[in-house]
């Protein structure tokens, strides 16, 4: 959406501010009375799931930087009221009329995307296209996008199917009804249904904590009440009843200071970083961290998490984010053991912008199989987690300066001239371990992804007269140590590397390479 470009100019500044004031939050309330009776001695196999992969389930104590072990809300949610269908739909429109506004207020930017195509090529899908607006608005704008509306229809009581639905038109009404000037953005439909559900259930279940009975308290949870959580708290206010309890809640966020290096073909140099980093996990599954021996299929609860670090210096900035979501799945938990299968839909942005290091990668991982399993112990614990699916992507083309070099008459796609990425499809897997003991933990992930561009879709395909297929490879891994220092305070040791190789056509390649050592300190509950 166009009405969302001014918001991610700013290259994915705007968006770490809400990690921020999470982990000013954090910080702030490090125990908050929870409304549960206290958990059996074995309930640490019932804990929700690692950072890296898929579905999540109960882990160890010590897969987080947090002491107090979580508490379960026993037996199942409350029966749902009936949604709100009338006001879901006043309040979408609202948002749709608001974004209308600053289409037509910004018109003159506007102008150079009417492309004026027919209803008839709209509805045989002749002018569904991908679009060349900014990586920032197409992978952060339209999934904050997305994620709003599906906030608005869970919070009026919808189902997570329902959201999607009421997603998926919304976005929808926008490209044929207000876009009615220009063709049908495919990736804008795709990242703003796909990714929307991922960040949005996490925003949804962060707002029932925050307006919950039981929750945090003094000024800062109050401002994360009306902001992150506004659909959640305005609702409560307006119904005059508060919404149902997460069972299931863990964040955590500090400051980092970190130590980069870069090598191979990109400029290489090393710089140092601040930041800060946040994760937190919300399980909203009946019984879970109870203790209690279950078997089944669960539908009416969902397993959340989200990720973000933000780090600025070198004379750039760095922005990573990864959310991810099991609507549904098979769990299974007994006697210090734990299983969950389902599937999970995820999604993951990146932008480093340094001098000496340039990367994009904006993904929707589409839903996929994702399995983990967890084994509590009298004086160790260790969890195993891993997911696999299908993506959509915009890569960033690193290679294709130097193509443009040797074609200096070609036209090729638009994005590319452009905003120098691609649009691509391709596939991900993710496997993440942890084993802990006490106080400590140590952990590693490592996930790898193969993209390939696609041709044919461009905006202005009917002038394109040479293509420049591209196909590119991420690999990243992470290790840490952690010691939790105190019932609320942590530090943690983190290494990181990644790699990056690109290939297009015609013998040009790019490969480099990134590492980094951070250390954190921080607050979780």
């Amino acid at each position: 959406m166009r009405a969302a470009r001014r918001y991610a100019a700013g290259g994915g500044r705007r968006f770490a501010a809400p990690a921020c004031a999470v982990v000013a939050l954090v910080a702030a309330t490090p125990a908050v009375a929870q409304t549960a009776a206290a958990r059996a001695p074995h309930a640490a196999a019932d804990r929700a799931g690692s950072r890296g992969g898929g579905a999540r389930a109960p882990a160890a104590p010590a897969a987080q930087p947090t002491a107090p072990p979580a508490r379960a809300v026993a037996g199942r949610p409350p029966a749902r009221r009936s949604p709100h269908r009338l006001r879901a739909v006043v309040e979408l429109a609202a948002t749709l009329a608001g974004g209308a506004a600053w289409y037509w207020i910004d018109r003159d930017r506007q102008v150079a995307d009417w492309d004026f195509p027919s209803v008839e090529q709209r509805l045989t899908f002749e002018a569904w296209r991908y679009d060349h607006n900014p990586f920032p608005i197409n992978f952060i704008a339209h999934p904050l996008n997305g994620a709003a509306w599906h906030v608005i229809a869970r919070s009026n009581g919808f189902g997570k199917l329902s959201a999607v639905g009421y997603g998926l038109a919304t976005s929808l009404a926008w490209e044929f009804g207000l876009e009615f000037r220009e063709k049908v953005s495919v990736n804008d439909v795709i990242a703003t249904t796909a990714a929307g559900v991922a960040i949005g259930e996490f925003a949804h279940l962060l707002g029932r904590f925050l307006a919950a009975p039981g929750r945090p308290a003094g000024p800062l949870a109050a401002a994360a009440r009306w902001t992150v959580g506004l659909g959640a708290a305005g609702h409560a206010a307006i119904d005059g009843a508060a919404p149902a309890p997460v069972p299931w809640v863990r964040l955590a966020g500090g400051a980092t200071s970190a130590r980069w290096r870069a090598s191979g073909d990109a400029p290489g140099g090393a710089w140092t970083t601040a930041g800060v980093r946040f994760r937190g996990e919300l399980v909203d599954v009946a019984d879970f961290g109870s203790g209690r021996p279950r078997a089944g299929w669960f539908a009416a609860g969902s397993a959340t998490s989200l990720e973000v670090a933000a780090a600025t210096g070198g004379g750039g900035y760095g922005v990573d984010v990864y959310a991810e979501v099991v609507p549904a799945g098979y769990r299974a938990q007994r006697d210090g053991r734990a299983l969950v299968v389902g599937p999970a839909v995820a999604y993951r942005y990146r932008k480093h912008a340094f001098p000496m290091w340039n990367d994009r990668l904006g993904v929707v991982h589409l839903p996929g199989p994702a399995v983990a399993a967890w084994w509590t112990r009298r004086t160790w614990r260790a969890s195993v987690a891993a997911r696999a699916s299908a993506d959509f992507a915009g890569v960033d083309a690193n290679a294709f300066a130097a193509w443009r070099a040797d074609h200096p008459s070609a036209y090729d796609r638009t994005i590319l001239h452009k905003h120098g990425y691609y649009y691509g499809w391709g596939g991900s897997a993710r496997l993440r371990a942890e084993v802990a003991a006490g106080r400590a933990a140590l952990g590693a992930v490592v996930q790898a992804a193969a993209y390939a561009s696609d041709e044919g879709l461009d905006r202005n395909q009917e002038e394109i007269d040479l293509e420049a297929p591209a196909r590119d490879t991420a690999v990243d891994a992470e290790a840490w140590a952690r010691w939790r220092a105190a019932e609320t305070w942590y530090v943690e040791l983190r290494g990181h590397w990644g790699r990056r190789d690109e290939r297009i056509a015609g013998g040009y390649r790019y490969g480099a390479s990134m590492s980094q050592w951070s250390l954190s300190v921080g607050a979780a509950r």
